[in-house]
């Protein structure tokens, strides 16, 4: 087709045509299609099921998984769960005294807190009591050491600027 081509410019629009074309189809798997499914997993914060997920995108389950592997390199329930993981370890570092374990699991997409602790457990290797236990401790050593440091310079560590010794 390019040799057949009565100009320059005819064979170089040919070239391209193919090009195009080619570039089309030889992503393995629809680019918008993964965007939009990894969207979704992140707004229902990984508690959207895959079967829900193959629905939302229209896309059959062996190709989603494909895509995730290609484009991730973790399956789409995997990524799920870690995309939940995550929004638990958000939601128990900013529980208060008067919330448990329970409401949280529902809250986050587990059926029960047995369920939650055994996910925690898998992604974190502590149960989530021992990690709020730690992150309170964690907590408590950063505010006695802010409280110590207001006491002896009189202002809050946040509120006072750098040193600057060009400025003397």
């Amino acid at each position: 087709e390019m040799q057949s081509a009565p100009s320059l410019e005819n064979p170089i629009m040919v070239l391209e045509t193919l090009l195009i074309n080619h570039s089309r189809t030889s992503l393995p798997y629809r680019i918008g299609d993964t965007e939009n499914a990894l969207s979704l997993v992140a707004h229902t914060k990984g508690s959207i099921s895959i079967k829900e997920l193959q629905y939302q995108t229209n896309t059959a389950r062996k190709t989603l998984e494909r895509a995730f592997l290609h484009y991730l390199g973790l399956t789409p329930k995997l990524y799920s769960r870690i995309v939940r993981f995550n929004a638990l370890r958000h939601a128990i570092d900013k529980m208060t005294g008067g919330e448990n374990l329970t409401s949280l699991a529902y809250k986050c997409g587990f059926y029960d807190s047995a369920h939650l602790a055994t996910e925690f457990h898998h992604f974190s290797g502590l149960s989530p009591s021992s990690y709020l236990s730690k992150n309170r401790d964690l907590r408590n050593i950063s505010n006695k050491d802010k409280m110590a440091e207001l006491l002896q310079t009189g202002e809050s560590p946040e509120k006072r600027t750098p040193y600057n010794k060009d400025a003397e």
